[in-house]
């Protein structure tokens, strides 16, 4: 697939898609990432800001890849997003879950050395 061809199918009017949908979506998207960051800078707010910029990084993916069908519908917005929300919590459940582990390893490596005497 050329370029030429990708940009065709994907943000043409001809095809049926919106590109002023894909480009509010990769704003949103922007947009979320970086109030995502900023929230998760203060660890006191890292968990919502893990979901907000997760929400953010797939609407900019979406917005980028994603069929955005003309005209855009109040109704198809709301169910992208509700979506999208669940998505990101169960995706920082998986992180949560990661570092959890990845911390208890650690543990246990840094004990095992200890015990060893290094």
């Amino acid at each position: 697939m050329t370029v030429q061809t990708f940009f065709q199918r994907h943000y043409s009017p001809l095809a049926g898609e919106s590109p002023l949908g894909h480009a509010v979506a990769v704003l949103a998207g922007l947009m979320l990432m970086t109030i995502g960051a900023a929230l998760a800078y203060s660890l006191v707010l890292l968990p919502i800001g893990s979901v907000i910029g997760l929400i953010g990084v797939m609407l900019f993916v979406g917005g980028v890849f994603a069929h955005i069908q003309s005209p855009l519908k109040l109704r198809d917005l709301m169910d992208a997003m509700v979506t999208l929300t669940g998505a990101a919590i169960a995706g920082t459940f998986a992180l949560a879950i990661l570092a959890a582990a990845v911390g208890l390893m650690v543990t246990a490596l840094l004990a095992f050395f200890q015990w060893l005497g290094w």
